[in-house]
């Protein structure tokens, strides 16, 4: 089938507005890039310009939150009981609270089990346990997407999955600039 004139002057008109449009995208994205460029440079500004001084707040505070612990570790049967000074009394974890004015302070007692370093062998030996054992391996389970995207439709039909209807995608690259 031939084109008439009419039809090559209005793919044409199209291809032009096309043209025109990658041509302000263009100009637009360069504009972003400066401007962020620009941005990127006053942000760092402001921060060299604070960074000195919260690296010093931030070096009290650490000393701070340092010497609270200590606080509370020397002082621990005073904030909470005698009883805080034997730790072989509690076989289950423990944890009390004292309530403050500005915040609250936490003294806990926790049991935690030695493990290996290696996981491996454990995590094979509880497998081999069973029920009541096995609950303690985590297994991650994950569908491979792409691979069920090839699938026949056959094969989805098995696990009772259907393929959605044509899909149509649109996208352009501008000269010079690769995805």
């Amino acid at each position: 089938m031939k084109k008439t004139i009419g039809e090559f002057t209005e793919a044409a008109a199209v291809r032009q507005q096309a043209d025109d449009a990658l041509c302000e995208i263009a100009d637009l994205k360069g504009t972003i890039a400066h401007l962020a460029a620009k941005c990127a440079a006053e942000q760092q500004k402001i921060i060299d310009k604070y960074t000195a001084d919260i690296v010093a707040f931030e070096t009290m505070l650490e000393s701070c939150e340092k010497s609270l612990l200590a606080l509370m570790k020397a002082n621990k049967a005073i904030l909470w009981g005698a009883e805080a000074t034997n730790l072989k009394q509690f076989a289950i974890p423990h944890s009390e609270i004292v309530y403050l004015e500005n915040g609250e302070l936490r003294y806990e007692v926790s049991t935690p089990v030695s493990l290996p370093k290696s996981h491996e062998a454990l995590c094979e030996h509880l497998i081999s346990l069973g029920v009541g054992y096995v609950e303690a391996v985590k297994i991650k389970k994950s569908l491979d997407k792409d691979q069920v995207n090839t699938w026949p439709d056959f094969k989805l039909a098995i696990v009772g999955l259907t393929r959605k209807g044509p899909k149509e995608a649109f996208d352009f690259t501008l000269k010079g600039e690769g995805k």
